[in-house]
């Protein structure tokens, strides 16, 4: 899921990606987190990577919601690999040079 480009809110994500992938039994779930336009995950100590929130759609997972988003998962037997696109999508971390 390229939440990177394409943003999908939480409650989004997890009635429809978590639930249809347990519904025909799929069991990864590849997030892809980061995008040449924006990184989709609030860090603490990094407010900068945010700054230009850009792509498709906009929004952003803050710490806890990946939390959440993982503990949903691992309770219908679904692993979360999140995946930052590195050095591919390095341009995401422009705003850190700051």
């Amino acid at each position: 899921l390229d939440a990177g480009r394409r943003f999908l809110p939480k409650a989004a994500l997890l009635r429809e990606v978590v639930d249809g992938m347990a519904l025909v039994r799929m069991n990864v779930l590849q997030l892809h987190l980061s995008d040449f336009c924006r990184f989709a995950v609030d860090l603490p100590g990094f407010p900068a990577l945010n700054r230009s929130l850009t792509g498709l759609l906009e929004g952003q997972y803050s710490v806890q919601d990946v939390r959440d988003i993982v503990a949903y998962a691992h309770d219908r037997a679904i692993l979360v690999l999140p995946e930052v696109d590195l050095p591919g999508h390095a341009g995401g971390l422009l705003p850190l040079e700051d």
